[in-house]
């Protein structure tokens, strides 16, 4: 290669690595064909357990796909009428329960005595990391893996988030978000160049093609723009399917005490190179396969007459499986296992069908208190079960009745519809069917086998039975769905049954109802949220140098960087405020404002007016009261943004300020004393009363007066006191 490209496949992996794959020096591999026994043997036994594991959650596993079924509305589509209402309710409890991000709550943590200059030291790095969380969130799309999340729970049970800050120390823990930086196009121009290694039986133009898509990476390797590292905070959302928990907790509610907890993913073979620089090519062909689920088609409901319940499986929840399929197009998958054991704090990385690691064992490059970078909440939670309900599950009954009831009711208005009965003896087939093929207001000339008989005689009105409609109405159905679900539509559907529009009070009244139901949920929603907040702030606080902070929150932004995490909660306190996911209460909200705004405004004047005469413990007094009758309100907004800053005395816009305190001597003589000696005599008085309250400042441009001991007597002559007969 040119100069240029001669260092492509060194100096940028130093840079980019610490040099760990550096050509010459350290070993990075040892022979692929050749494997460690003991490595092999702790593989196979990780293995036996992950395996022993998910056969024991495989009931659970098979819920979730008919779960999954319900809330697409697939379940059976014989039904002559399938009416989706569980996928309706969990759209809109979606919409209700995460409807933007989740506001940050950062404050100093509390301290005996905060008069101290760490206090705003403190203050600064609690707003600091406010503005670095947010920001961490905001680029790691937490609403998009937040939604998927609120909509796995109320589909299939449960919601799993895995979060992991990615930044230069290496090995890092597998993701499934693209970083899109010079480390993952190196990874891949590397993967490209093993693949070239090995042709296996490729044809010269598939040859050709990566050699061009290669020559394209070397390029994009070499501009300016790649050759940085993306750090970033990534949020990945894991389908329940692709999540184990060992089986030593029996509440996957309280997985952060267990043993380990693992997430497979599914990566094609250039993406498995790309991902394990360790791996070559023959290791690749021992893996075992597997292939992406085609979609079926669903327009035949005539194929769907069984139940799933007696046709599902485990493997019905699973995206992909061993067999290719009757088609045999899709491409060829590698099923990656990623283990996080709590017991000796080691990530450990597996691949099927391959006999070593494909990443050496290794500990999370920015360790965390929790140690887990999983992120469980659910919704419906169950005593004694390993499990949580799904919202499908609690209404797949009544889904049913409601298909049942519809498709009846169908079904009856089809053999409802009426019709006219002929004597066959008297009418010819040629003759009823130009009849039937009659057009409207036409005259149709017929001619009966019997020329006698009236035509009216020929013809009959089919009977038709009456429909009841009373047993065909599913109002008691949804009225029992919406109150499973916490959906509250009763009133909206009441109004519309009068005919009449719903009225601003029924709104309030139905915000009102579906806000108290879905309290609850919300409440797991936001303390999965403040979790993933400190975890965040754990994570950051390792990885982001402050020259990073001040780029995202400014100048003046406080970061200690390097601190311990121990001490991290030791200055500041995390918390997601109350509600803040879900849609604004807008009757709640205005309300409340309004009862707290007049107070706001009479009691900053006084808050100022106390500051102002230096009266600091009133002004503390009074802004709790505020917070106090605010939180007791149902408001917990940040009252410090609220109250003015009264600046120091003496700088500008501070005010005259609290009257200084004069000092009272008194100084009795007798005979005649010159000035010099009277003032001699005051100075141990003026001196104490001077360090007990100092002079005020001088007016800008004055000196300062000479100070005059105060004898009770009009002056003498030059300034002194008169003196005093004896």
């Amino acid at each position: 290669m040119p100069g240029g490209k001669a260092g492509v496949l060194t100096d940028p992996r130093q840079a980019l690595d610490g040099g760990i794959n550096q050509a010459d020096g350290v070993e990075r591999k040892k022979d692929p064909k050749e494997t460690d026994p003991k490595e092999e043997a702790a593989v196979r036994k990780l293995w036996h357990k992950y395996e022993k594991a998910r056969k024991f959650d495989e009931p659970f596993r098979k819920q979730i796909a008919l779960d999954q079924k319900y809330a697409a509305g697939t379940s059976d589509l014989s039904w002559a009428v399938t009416t989706n209402v569980i996928g309706a309710f969990i759209e809109i409890l979606t919409a209700l329960l995460y409807a933007r991000d989740p506001d940050v709550s950062c404050t100093k943590s509390a301290q005996v005595d905060d008069s101290d200059q760490n206090a705003q030291q403190m203050e600064d790095f609690a707003r600091t990391m406010q503005i670095v969380i947010e920001h961490l969130w905001r680029k790691g799309k937490l609403k998009r893996a937040a939604k998927k999340g609120v909509r796995s729970v109320l589909s299939n049970s449960e919601g799993w988030f895995k979060c992991t800050m990615m930044a230069e120390k290496i090995p890092q823990p597998e993701v499934e978000t693209k970083l899109n930086d010079a480390r993952e196009t190196l990874r891949r121009l590397e993967a490209q160049q093993k693949l070239l290694e090995d042709p296996d039986d490729k044809s010269p133009e598939d040859i050709e093609a990566e050699l061009e898509e290669k020559k394209d990476l070397i390029e994009a390797l070499e501009s300016d723009l790649e050759l940085s590292i993306n750090k970033m905070f990534v949020i990945d959302y894991v389908a329940t399917s692709l999540m184990q928990v060992s089986t030593d907790v029996t509440c996957i509610e309280d997985y952060l005490d267990a043993d380990w907890i693992a997430n497979e993913m599914y990566v094609d073979k250039e993406e498995a190179l790309e991902r394990f620089p360790d791996l070559s090519a023959e290791d690749v062909k021992q893996a075992k396969q597997y292939f992406q689920t085609a979609p079926k088609e669903l327009s035949n409901r005539e194929t769907n007459n069984a139940l799933p319940q007696g046709i599902l499986t485990a493997e019905s929840a699973q995206a992909f499986t061993e067999s290719p399929g009757s088609e045999g197009e899709s491409d060829a998958f590698l099923r990656v296992v990623e283990l996080w054991d709590r017991r000796d704090k080691h990530v450990r990385t597996m691949i099927d069908g391959i006999r070593k690691w494909p990443k050496q064992p290794f500990e999370p490059p920015y360790p965390t208190s929790r140690f887990y970078p999983y992120f469980y909440f659910a919704f419906f939670e169950v005593d004694g079960s390993r499990h949580p309900q799904s919202l499908a599950w609690r209404l797949y009954k009544l889904q049913d009745e409601y298909s049942a009831t519809r498709s009846n009711f169908r079904i009856t208005r089809e053999r409802s519809i009426p019709g006219v009965m002929f004597n066959a003896s008297m009418i010819d087939d040629e003759q009823a069917k130009r009849i039937s093929n009659s057009k409207h207001q036409e005259y149709i000339p017929v001619l009966p086998s019997d020329q006698d008989t009236p035509l009216a005689n020929c013809f009959a009105a089919k009977p038709v039975q009456g429909v009841d409609a009373r047993l065909f109405d599913t109002t008691v159905i949804l009225n029992d769905m919406e109150r499973v679900s916490g959906v509250q539509e009763a009133l909206s559907s009441a109004a519309q049954q009068r005919g009449n529009p719903i009225t601003a009070t029924e709104a309030n009244i139905e915000q009102t109802g579906t806000g108290a139901r879905t309290t609850s949920n919300r409440d797991q929603l936001e303390w999965m949220l403040t979790d993933m907040a400190q975890y965040t702030a754990e994570q950051g606080i390792q990885a982001l140098t402050t020259k990073e902070v001040q780029r995202i929150a400014g100048p003046n932004a406080f970061w200690p960087e390097g601190m311990s995490i121990e001490d991290l909660f030791t200055m500041v306190e995390l918390e997601i405020q109350a509600g803040s996911t879900g849609k604004p209460k807008a009757a709640h909200d205005q309300q409340a404002w309004s009862t707290v705004l007049p107070l706001i405004r009479e009691m900053i004047g006084q808050i100022e007016q106390a500051l102002a005469q230096g009266n600091t413990p009133m002004a503390k007094a009074l802004t709790e009261l505020i917070k106090e009758t605010m939180i007791r309100l149902g408001d917990e907004s940040d009252v410090s943004r609220f109250i003015p800053n009264v600046p120091p005395p003496g700088t500008p816009g501070a005010g005259a300020g609290p009257a200084p305190i004069k000092p009272q001597v008194s100084i009795s003589l007798r005979g005649e004393v010159t000035p010099d000696v009277a003032n001699q005599l005051a100075q141990p008085d003026l001196a104490q009363n001077a360090a007990a309250q100092p002079p005020p400042t001088p007016p800008p441009g004055q000196g300062a007066p000479a100070l005059a001991p105060s004898t009770g007597a009009p002056p003498g002559p030059g300034g002194g006191p008169q003196p005093v007969a004896g």
